[in-house]
């Protein structure tokens, strides 16, 4: 089954998006690793949290298709 996630790329290859915090949070959690990246079921879905985060001035964030099992 394919899944998606939000990546951006670095000097360093992808950085994943591991969580996200709401505005009483303290923002954004990357990871290196395409297996701790929290995932969406539809693309739909990851392209809606993608806009949302550009909004808020996470322009460099993308939609990354992710196979599991």
């Amino acid at each position: 089954m394919t899944r998606y996630a939000l990546a951006r790329s670095t000097s360093e290859g992808l950085q994943y998006l591991a969580a996200a915090y709401g505005s009483s949070g303290d923002g954004i959690m990357y990871t290196p690793m395409r297996t701790d990246a929290g995932t969406y079921v539809t693309i739909e879905k990851a392209a809606d949290i993608c806009r949302a985060l550009q909004r808020n001035s996470y322009f460099d964030f993308f939609v990354v298709p992710v196979e599991e099992g």
